[in-house]
C-alpha cells in the first residue's frame, strides 16, 4: 500500500487539517502517516484557538518518521509558528521523497492565523516542490495587492515559479465569478488551466486540505495538470456528498 506523510494541525470539528487529510488518503487508498504541528479548536465556521506543538517534539516526530517509515508523498499543511519552519525544512533536506506538496495555510476563511508572514514559506521553495495556494494566499506570497487582476497574478506567478524552481497549482475557490472557476497549473512548461462549474456549497470547511491531499496522491502517478484536474474533480464529488452535515 502506498503512503503519504502529512504534516499539519488537528481540527476539533473533524472537517479540516489532519483529520480531513486522513479521510481523503483512506478514500484514495493511501496510508497516512500524520505529523502534528498543532492542536486547534474549531467549528465548521471558524478557528478559535491554536496550541502549537513544541519544536523539540515536532523534530522527534519527523526524525521518527524518517527512520521508520517509507512514504511515497509528503503533504505539508498548517504550520503553527515560525519556529517550526526550520525543523520542517531540515527534514525535507534529508528525505529522498520526490513528491512534496505544500499547502500554504496562513489562516482559515474565518478565525485566528497560523503564520502571519508569507515570506517564511520561501525557506521551503528551494526544493522542487508544488505549492497549492488559493488566490488570496498566492497574492500574499507574491506581495501583490488584494485587488490585483487575475491576469497579472498569473503572470507574476509564472515568473516566480521559474525563479524559485517550483510548481504552483492555483486553486480557484476564491473567485468573484458566480458561475465557473478557473484553476491553473504553473510550471517550467508554462501556464496550463482548466475550468469547472463553481459549487454553491452550504458546507465547505476543509476543502483546501482535501484538495491539496488529493493532489499529493494523484501527483504520485500523474503529471501535474492531470493530477490537478483529478484532485479538483475528487473534491467536487466528495463535498457534494457532505452537504447534509
Amino acid at each position: 500500500m502506498k503512503s503519504i506523510l502529512i504534516v499539519a494541525a488537528t481540527d476539533s470539528s473533524g472537517g479540516a487539517g489532519l483529520y480531513q487529510d486522513i479521510k481523503v488518503s483512506d478514500r484514495l487508498k493511501f496510508w497516512a502517516f500524520p505529523i502534528i504541528t498543532g492542536i486547534t479548536l474549531q467549528t465548521f465556521d471558524s478557528l478559535k484557538f491554536i496550541q502549537n506543538i513544541e519544536a523539540d517534539f515536532l523534530k522527534k516526530q519527523l526524525d521518527f518518521a524518517l527512520n521508520n517509515y517509507h512514504f511515497d508523498a509528503i503533504k505539508i499543511g498548517a504550520i503553527c509558528g515560525n519556529s517550526q519552519i526550520k525543523i520542517i525544512k531540515e527534514f525535507l533536506d534529508k528525505t529522498d521523497c520526490g513528491k512534496i506538496v505544500i499547502d500554504p495555510v496562513f489562516s482559515p476563511t474565518n478565525g485566528s492565523s497560523f503564520i502571519e508572514n508569507p515570506k517564511m514559506y520561501e525557506d521551503f521553495f528551494s526544493q522542487k516542490v508544488t505549492i497549492t495556494p488559493n488566490i488570496p494566499e498566492l497574492k500574499r506570497i507574491l506581495k501583490m495587492p488584494h485587488n490585483s487582476e487575475i491576469k497579472k497574478l498569473i503572470e507574476s506567478a509564472l515568473s516566480y515559479s521559474q525563479k524559485k524552481n517550483l510548481n504552483i497549482y492555483l486553486t480557484g475557490g476564491h473567485t468573484d465569478n458566480s458561475s465557473e472557476i478557473t484553476e491553473y497549473y504553473i510550471s517550467k512548461n508554462g501556464i496550463q488551466s482548466f475550468q469547472k462549474k463553481k459549487q454553491d456549497w452550504k458546507y465547505s470547511h476543509g476543502t483546501g486540505c482535501a484538495l491539496s491531499t488529493a493532489f499529493s496522491i494523484y501527483n504520485c502517478s500523474q503529471n501535474g495538470i492531470d493530477a490537478a484536474k483529478m484532485a479538483s474533480n475528487f473534491v467536487t464529488e466528495y463535498f457534494s456528498n457532505l452537504q447534509n452535515i
